[in-house]
């Protein structure tokens, strides 16, 4: 019986049992006098929102994760959305309506093609259908898509799924050491080279970018916000806000050689920036287009650019393999000439699943590696990943994580900020690929993927055998592999490479500590180190270290190396943590190795102070924050519970943290609170949904570099 039926039935009911008010079974019993009836209690109108806020010490890498074609899981797809993709040489027109007809029952339609002569984007009745439960309507549209698939007419019916948000230059974060990664890459020797060309472009799909003054000449007018459908590609300012695509694109191209914050991969070429994730991730149907809209291929915006990307980064993904609509579009963008890099994911410690697009065919899959150059603990180990690249490890301390562009509205920016994860690790190698299509703009992705292959480091984080799961061939080498591309052996002039590119001594005791660190020569010329001297920024100015030169450092013959002593006295030092550099002069520039370590236990996290919890409205189609709905206050002296009553039926986000500089984002700031994950839920009429968050003080990884 249809629900709308059944409540016609109690009206009637009700009705009668007033003019038959001595008919036994009409409330009144069996005869009599006049019985009194009392109407039904209205139905509710309005549900609730509760949830408790406890204090998290993770420290997440900043990846954004998603799901697949055949194992997404319920939080991974848009309820009610499918796409479908004909086989070749059926009538799409006549086979369209006939499935349409055949699946009346679940209110099925045709949104139309993903992109134009793509596959269609069908919605059952479960799409944004808020009487349906969420379990209720993914399951629904699982089944549907099950039986899809039995169509003989249909080569393939998967669901919309959602992907969540991996030459010296005398900038000041590259001369005191902040930028250990640029050196650990032996980006020096590439920029001997070059440092980019303007006419390769460097399309970013991710959260959007926000304006930096270190980033900005280099960021194009000519991207696409495919969340939003216009042409403004700003990344919003939401509580949610991680300016993730801002932080990737500083990676590649934030200018370089100017005297000022840091220098990117290939800080002269351009970024296009995409907006394809909302707060809580982007839709299979949302990033596709990204990809076409990119590469200059016909796309649902109706616009491509004037110019296409000749690289993608894409640092994002999830769980699950290659979806067919995916690798349909990756083989449209590889064969017109745009390399993909992509991230190898995160999720190494939680099963280490298959993610997608990292698993599909022809893309460059990127793990990560730390400042030892061992494999990230959080990185993937799967046979696609390709080659690796820095990542950072923040588990190691702050200044192990990777370091870029951060906006932030309060004075006294510009602002950078340390991060990890594969999503981090992928810019370098879009950079390196740049600087390979500056010297020679005919490469090809496969003849891209080749130079990488052979010309990728595996010796130097002690792998013997490569290809591997964890690292592919090695450390990206941008050294080797932009003079590969240029078709030279090494640059005329002398080079240091230092090895590692970071100390971290952990946690330590006692007396002095000593180490060496290896400066190899990787130039054409002699190498003559003339001096090091130690910096010490934690405390400032304090005499914790000392460094030395060993004397074969005068003279270093191109290919050879010499050593450099660091010595580390923790003696009177108190709990904390301790950053220093060693700052040497050089006849092939100036360079810093840097040192860290942790005296004392890493404290925890501790919120005392009244944090904020906000009701936003959710577009489920978008996965964007469409409008506050309420906030609230909660402290210590509740439990940090929280309540939203009288809540309107609907889907929401609810999300807490402190906004101490006013911009309207949780965590962009130091000792800021802000949630690791904002969770989605759906309100029904009289129910109570139960939210419970995990939030966190911003560690002390936001800085202004002068």
């Amino acid at each position: 019986m249809r629900l709308r039926d059944f409540e016609s039935r109690i009206a009637l009911w009700f009705v009668v049992c007033l003019f038959l008010s001595l008919t036994p079974g009409c409330g009144g019993g069996g005869g009599g006098g006049s019985v009194t009836t009392n109407p039904p209690p209205p139905a509710p109108t309005v549900g609730s929102v509760t949830g408790t806020l406890t204090v998290s010490n993770v420290t997440l890498p900043a990846s954004i994760s998603s799901q697949t074609q055949n194992n997404k899981t319920e939080a991974d797809i848009v309820p009610g959305e499918i796409i479908v993709r004909f086989k070749g040489g059926v009538d799409e027109d006549t086979a369209l309506t006939a499935i349409l007809n055949k699946y009346k029952s679940v209110g099925m339609v045709n949104a139309g093609p993903v992109y134009p002569n793509g596959p269609y984007l069908l919605r059952t009745n479960a799409y944004q259908n808020i009487k349906i439960s969420s379990s209720d309507a993914k399951k629904q549209t699982e089944d549907v898509i099950l039986e899809l698939k039995a169509e003989p007419v249909i080569k393939y019916a998967e669901p919309n799924g959602i992907a969540k948000p991996q030459m010296m230059p005398n900038d000041p974060a590259s001369l005191v050491g902040l930028q250990w990664d640029m050196s650990m890459i032996n980006l020096p020797t590439a920029w001997e080279l070059t440092q980019g060309s303007s006419s390769v472009i460097v399309a970013v799909l991710d959260t959007g970018i926000r304006s930096h003054p270190d980033l900005d000449p280099n960021v194009l007018s000519t991207g696409y916000d495919f969340v939003n459908m216009d042409s403004d590609p700003t990344d919003p300012l939401l509580p949610t806000a991680e300016f993730h695509g801002t932080h990737v694109a500083g990676t590649i191209a934030a200018i370089g050689n100017n005297n000022s914050g840091m220098a990117g991969v290939a800080w002269n070429v351009k970024i296009m920036p995409m907006r394809v994730l909302g707060p809580l991730g982007g839709t299979d149907t949302t990033i596709i287009n990204g990809m076409l809209y990119a590469a200059g291929l016909p796309n649902s915006s109706g616009q491509v650019p004037p110019q296409h990307a000749n690289v993608i980064n894409m640092s994002l993904g999830g769980n699950g393999t290659c979806s067919a609509s995916y690798q349909d579009v990756i083989n449209q963008v590889t064969n017109a000439g745009v390399t993909i890099v992509v991230a190898a994911g995160n999720d190494f410690q939680n099963g280490n699943p298959i993610t997608w697009p990292a698993s599909c065919q022809g893309v460059i899959a990127v793990g990560a590696v730390d400042p030892i150059g061992q494999k990230a603990s959080y990185s993937e180990s799967q046979p696609y990943v390709f080659i690796a690249a820095p990542g950072g490890d923040e588990g190691e301390g702050i200044h192990a994580g990777i370091l870029s562009t951060l906006p932030v509205s309060t004075a006294g920016g510009p602002y950078y900020k340390f991060m990890q994860g594969t999503s981090m690790a992928t810019p370098h190698v879009s950079g390196v690929i740049a600087l390979m299509l500056s010297v020679t703009p005919a490469l090809t992705p496969s003849e891209i993927k080749n130079i990488l292959s052979s010309t990728a480091d595996p010796d130097s984080i002690n792998y013997l055998s490569v290809p591997n799961n964890d690292i592919g061939y090695g450390l990206i080498d941008a050294g080797k592999a932009v003079a590969s591309a240029a078709g030279v052996s090494t640059p005329s002039v002398p080079v240091p490479y230092p090895w590692p590119s970071l100390f971290n001594f952990l946690q330590i005791t006692g007396p002095m500590h000593s180490i060496n660190a290896i400066v190899l020569n990787t130039g054409g010329a002699t190498l003559s180190l003339t001096s090091a001297t130690p910096y010490v920024s934690t405390p400032a100015g304090g005499t914790w270290l000392s460094v030395s030169l060993d004397s074969s450092c005068s003279a270093v013959a191109p290919s050879s190396n010499c050593p450099i002593t660091y010595n580390v006295d923790p003696t009177g030092l108190t709990d904390g943590e301790y950053v220093g550099a060693a700052i040497v002069t050089s006849n092939g520039g100036n360079f810093a190795i840097p040192v860290v370590f942790q005296i004392g236990a890493t404290p925890s996290p501790t919120i005392t102070e009244p944090v904020t919890v906000q009701l936003w409205n959710f577009d489920t189609t978008t996965l964007d924050l469409t409008g506050l709905v309420a906030s609230t206050t909660t402290d210590a002296s509740q439990n940090y519970n929280y309540a939203f009553q009288s809540v309107s039926p609907g889907n929401y986000v609810v999300v807490a943290g402190v906004d101490k500089n006013g911009d309207g984002v949780f965590g962009d700031a130091s000792n800021e609170i802000f949630t690791l994950e904002p969770k989605g839920t759906t309100v029904t009429a009289g129910q109570s949904s139960n939210v419970d968050l995990q939030i966190r003080t911003e560690l002390d990884d936001i800085t202004h570099i002068n």
